[in-house]
């Protein structure tokens, strides 16, 4: 998020005050994404481990929809 927050405020601050665009190059715009995809990846493997290695029999699945349904709400919210 570090990374993604100071890329976004070098975009805009590159961006002219009459026009939305931007002059900055896509590779490096990806950067931010790239980490963000990495990241999440991370986390999911993480909540996989914790929910059939560490969690009781009992509530795995609990876990399980429990991240399924953060992931369903990030997604709502993020579609806009």
């Amino acid at each position: 998020m570090v990374i993604a927050g100071t890329v976004e405020k070098f975009r805009r601050d590159q961006c002219n005050p009459s026009s939305d665009e931007s002059s900055m190059s896509v590779y490096i715009l990806s950067i931010q994404s790239i980490c963000m995809g990495v990241s999440e990846v991370f986390a999911m493997v993480a909540s996989y481990e914790f929910a059939y290695f560490a969690a009781p029999q009992s509530a795995q699945s609990l876990f399980m929809s429990l991240r399924f349904a953060s992931i369903g709400v990030s997604s709502f919210i993020g579609s806009g």
